[in-house]
């Protein structure tokens, strides 16, 4: 028999699986690119990266881990290494390259100052609130 009357909350709510919504790194992402991939899904709310832009966040993560192995190059050689000019200029390109995906990938901050969507995850854990 049917319910009469109003329904109770309880009987609308839905079921969501969080997970599905914060995509797994591709099996072929090497460990560190992997751990990028992590980071940057869960630092964003759940089901912000659809399955169409995957490919820009696995290059993003690609670059993250080329961006820093040149840094290591570039700190370890110093200004006297003849390549010293070529890795500053690799680093600086695989710098533009990350910036311009995170952009596009809408990570940054500043790309969520519309008020009216909340797109990082509210729920980090050790941020307080300034008026607390």
């Amino acid at each position: 028999m049917r319910q009469r009357g109003r329904k109770s909350a309880e009987s609308n709510v839905v079921e969501i699986d969080v997970a599905a919504l914060r995509p797994a790194p591709p099996a072929h992402l090497c460990a560190e690119d992997a751990e990028v991939w992590r980071t940057t899904v869960a630092g964003m709310k759940p089901g912000w990266f659809g399955g169409e832009v995957w490919p820009l966040l696995e290059l993003y993560c690609a670059c993250t881990g080329i961006a820093r192995t040149l840094a290591k190059e570039i700190a370890a050689s110093g200004p006297q290494d003849p390549r010293f000019d070529k890795l500053v200029a690799m680093h600086e390109r695989e710098s533009a390259l990350l910036v311009t995906l995170a952009t596009k990938l809408r990570l940054s901050k500043q790309s969520s100052a519309d008020s009216r969507t909340v797109k990082h995850d509210s729920g980090v854990v050790g941020l307080r609130k300034p008026w607390d």
